[in-house]
């Protein structure tokens, strides 16, 4: 269960603000990518603990996602905790999607506007062969 005060409930937060980048924002995709890249980089410098405190960092420690066995190596001392990072893979696959889903649905407007086109140019043509078989 997410609670008020878990390390999962940011993450969550944190999804959601970049969900709102993609959907909401009607900007160059780009844009968006560069965005939503400046916002994981200056959550990557709160998570791991280089901005502000230590203790934001032993906070993300508490609760991970499960993929922290992604860091487990053979040298590592078995007392490493990685669990903040797991933060950060599930806000990046979360992004990867988002970005992927935009540029099919970008693609797909570009499409019914050219069909569009297309179509309004054969009704024209249509309607003025019509014209000359009269």
């Amino acid at each position: 269960p997410c609670q008020i005060d878990s390390p999962r409930n940011y993450t969550y937060r944190g999804a959601l603000s970049i969900m709102a980048i993609y959907v909401f924002l009607r900007i160059n995709n780009l844009i968006k990518f560069l965005l939503n890249f400046l916002y994981l980089f200056f959550l990557t410098l709160i998570i791991s603990g280089a901005v502000g405190n230590e203790q934001v960092a032993d906070f993300f420690r508490m609760e991970t996602f499960g993929f922290d066995h992604w860091f487990e190596f053979e040298f590592d001392k078995p007392t490493e905790n990685y669990g903040n990072w797991t933060h950060l893979i599930f806000l990046g696959f979360v992004s990867l999607f988002l970005l992927l889903s935009d540029r099919q649905k970008e693609y797909i407007r570009r499409l019914d506007f050219m069909w569009k086109r297309q179509l309004k140019k054969d009704q024209e043509e249509a309607q003025q062969i019509k014209m000359v078989n009269k």
